[in-house]
């Protein structure tokens, strides 16, 4: 079956996440902001932020609090976490090509704020077709029904997308449910499997 649709994922594909080192080393309380990041990805709330049950700055107040972190240093943290510098331009050109031949969209697993920064800071919805947010359906990767959800959305199906993301739990799903997966690692050899698919047409 053609392919007709690239879904890609926000986190780790198109925003690049600060090197926790640099973090460490540059941010204000960086080693205690580092800290609390690991926590948070082992920990069971994050579903609860993914799923929209807990606002982002609700629990990022909470966890400014427990580790005696200032508030104003977990803002400074977002703000440059989340600046248009650490938007992967390699990825977004590649997009901006892929645009008209293919309908494209995003699925990330995010929290209540991000709809405003990609569409009021990025404007990426001028980019792609559709982008779903996890916080928003109450559902997350790597569910399966959150995937149709974005293939219904960009009104087709599941074999007929590419669907690009960081980790593979995410791209096993996709794979399962008929996408074809790109697992992406850095970022020229991602973008060259994934021409590589696309070449293939789907066959």
């Amino acid at each position: 079956m053609p392919i007709d649709t690239v879904i890609f994922d926000f986190g780790g594909v198109i925003l690049r996440y600060l090197d926790p080192h640099w973090l460490r080393d540059n941010m204000p309380y960086g080693a205690h902001i580092q800290e609390a990041i690991y926590e948070y990805l082992e920990s069971d709330i994050i579903w609860d932020v993914m799923r929209g049950r807990l606002k982002e700055m609700e629990f990022w107040t909470d966890k400014a609090c427990e580790k005696k972190i200032p508030v104003d240093a977990v803002v400074s943290y977002l703000q440059v976490q989340t600046a248009q510098a650490q938007l992967d331009q390699k990825v977004l050109a590649h997009m901006a090509r892929l645009k008209g031949a293919y309908k494209l969209g995003i699925l990330s697993n995010a929290g209540d704020t991000t709809r405003a920064l990609l569409e009021g800071e990025y404007h990426l919805h001028e980019l792609v077709d559709d982008i779903v947010i996890s916080a928003e359906e109450g559902l997350v990767k790597p569910e399966p029904e959150i995937y149709l959800l974005a293939a219904l959305r960009l009104s087709t199906l599941p074999e007929r997308c590419v669907f690009v993301d960081d980790l593979p739990e995410n791209i096993q799903t996709a794979e399962n449910l008929g996408m074809r997966g790109v697992l992406f690692s850095d970022t020229e050899s991602s973008l060259a499997r994934l021409d590589a698919l696309l070449a293939q047409g789907g066959s």
